[in-house]
C-alpha cells in the first residue's frame, strides 16, 4: 500500500512514498504468489470434496442437501404449471375477462339510480363476478405464495447447511479436524490471517510431503469415510498428491539458473501436462494458472539467466522487515521513512557491508550448514523421484491432447 502524510491512514508495513517508476518497465511473471493461490486453490478442492462426498453427513443435514434439487425440480414444476394456468381459457384468460367485465360494470353502475330496480340487477351481478374474481385470485396466489416458499428455500439451504458443516468441522471425530492433525504433523498449519489459507512455507513443506500426508490422508478415509465413497476417496488423494508433486516440480524448473531453450520447451510440456489434469477435475483456472500456463516459460526465455533472480521474494522480505523500520524511524514523516529505507537497504546490498556481516554472523552465531546425512539424502530422492513420477504421468496422457506447446509450433511454422 502507497501512503502519504496527509492521507491520515495507519502506519502500514512496506513502501511509504510513490515508486519512481521509468519507462520500459518490464513485469516478471510473480511466481511465489502463483505458487500460493494455486496450491489453495487445490486445497480448497480437496476439502470440499471430503465435505461433500467422503465425511459421514448426519441425517439432518442430508436432508437439507438433498433438499436443494429436489425444491428446484418441484420450484420448475411450479413454475411451469403456473404459466400454464395464466393461459388457460378458465384461469389466468378468465380472471384477465372477469376483471375487465367488473371495471365495465362499475362504470354503468355510476350512471344508475341507486335505487332502481335495473341498478340492483347490476349489483347481484357485480356480486357474483366479484366473487368468482376472488375464487380465481385465490388460485393464482396459491400458485405465487408456493413458488415465493420453494425459492425462499433454496435460498436458505446453503446458509443452513453451512451453519451445521462450520458446527461438525470443529469438531475433534470430524475427517476434516483429523486431516488437519495429519498436515500439522508434517509441520503444514493454516495461517491465521488470509482467511486461515497456507502461507508460502507451508505450501513448500506440503508438496514436499505430499506423498506421505496422502498416504496416511487415504488410510484415514478408508476406515473412517463413507463405505460407498472409498474407490472416489482414493482417487481424490492420488489426484491431489500427482497435482502437488507436479506444481512442485513447476515451481522448481521456474528457479532454475540459466535455462535452454530445450529446457523451457520441456517445462512447458510438464506445465500442458498438470493443466489437462488441472480442467478434467474442473478446477478454476485462474489468472495465476493461465499465467504460468502461457508465460512463465516465454519469460525464462526471455531474460538473459532466467527469472529464479526477478522473482518477489525481495518484496515479501520488505514486508517482514517493515515492522522493524517503523519502530526505528516512526518519529520521521512517511517520506523521510522511505528515504532512509531506500538507503538502508541499499546499503545491506553492498559488496564490502555483505562481507562484513557474513563475518560478524560467524562470529557470534557460527555457520549453520545442512547436513548432508542419509535420511536427507534420501528425502531428497525421494522428492525427486516423486516429481519425475507425476510429471511423467501428466506428459503421458498429453499424447491424445493438443497442447499449448503444439499451439505455439503450429502458429510458427504457419507464420
Amino acid at each position: 500500500r502507497f501512503e502519504s502524510e496527509g492521507d491520515g491512514g495507519r502506519l502500514r508495513m512496506g513502501v511509504k512514498t510513490l515508486p519512481f517508476l521509468k519507462g520500459n518497465i518490464q513485469v516478471v511473471f510473480p511466481a511465489l504468489h502463483a505458487m500460493m493461490g494455486i496450491v489453495n486453490d487445490l486445497m480448497c478442492y480437496f476439502f470440499d470434496k471430503i465435505d461433500a462426498e467422503i465425511e459421514p453427513v448426519p441425517r439432518e443435514e442430508m436432508q437439507l442437501r438433498d433438499s436443494i434439487p429436489a425444491n428446484k425440480l418441484l420450484l420448475l414444476t411450479q413454475q411451469q404449471d403456473f404459466v400454464v394456468w395464466v393461459d388457460a381459457q378458465n384461469g389466468g384468460v378468465e380472471l384477465a375477462e372477469v376483471t375487465g367485465a367488473l371495471k365495465m360494470l362499475k362504470r354503468e353502475m355510476r350512471q344508475l339510480n341507486v335505487e332502481s330496480d335495473e341498478y340492483k340487477e347490476q349489483a347481484g351481478i357485480k356480486k357474483a363476478a366479484e366473487d368468482h374474481r376472488n375464487d380465481l385470485l385465490k388460485v393464482k396466489k396459491q400458485f405465487e405464495d408456493e413458488i415465493a416458499k420453494l425459492k425462499q428455500e433454496i435460498k436458505d439451504a446453503p446458509k443452513e447447511i453451512a451453519k451445521l458443516r462450520k458446527a461438525r468441522k470443529v469438531l475433534a471425530s470430524s475427517l476434516y479436524s483429523k486431516c488437519e492433525l495429519i498436515f500439522k504433523e508434517f509441520g503444514v498449519e493454516r495461517g491465521s490471517y488470509h482467511g486461515g489459507n497456507f502461507n508460502g512455507v507451508n505450501i513448500i513443506k506440503l508438496m514436499l510431503h505430499s506423498k506421505k500426508i496422502m498416504d496416511q490422508v487415504t488410510t484415514l478415509f478408508e476406515d473412517e469415510g463413507r463405505p460407498e465413497a472409498k474407490a472416489m476417496s482414493k482417487t481424490l488423494c492420488d489426484d491431489v498428491r500427482e497435482l502437488l508433486q507436479g506444481w512442485d516440480y513447476i515451481f522448481a524448473c521456474i528457479h532454475e539458473k540459466d535455462p535452454t531453450d530445450a529446457f523451457c520447451d520441456d517445462l512447458q510440456l510438464a506445465i500442458d501436462g498438470v493443466m489437462k489434469k488441472w480442467r478434467e477435475l474442473e478446477l478454476s483456472v485462474t489468472p495465476k494458472g493461465h499465467g504460468v500456463e502461457t508465460e512463465v516459460t516465454k519469460q525464462m526465455k526471455k531474460f538473459p539467466g532466467g527469472i529464479a533472480a526477478l522473482l518477489e521474494y525481495w518484496v515479501e522480505h520488505a514486508h517482514q522487515i517493515g515492522g522493524k523500520k517503523d519502530s526505528l524511524w516512526r518519529s520521521q514523516s512517511f517520506k523521510k521513512q522511505g528515504t532512509l529505507g531506500a538507503k538502508r537497504d541499499l546499503a545491506l546490498r553492498l559488496t564490502g557491508t555483505v562481507s562484513a556481516l557474513s563475518k560478524v554472523t560467524a562470529a557470534f552465531f557460527g555457520v549453520r550448514k545442512r547436513k548432508k546425512t542419509a535420511a536427507t539424502i534420501d528425502a531428497d530422492n525421494v522428492k525427486r523421484e516423486g516429481r519425475k513420477e507425476s510429471i511423467a504421468k501428466f506428459r503421458s496422457e498429453l499424447e491424445v491432447s493438443f497442447t499449448l506447446a503444439d499451439l505455439a509450433a503450429y502458429t510458427d511454422d504457419n507464420n
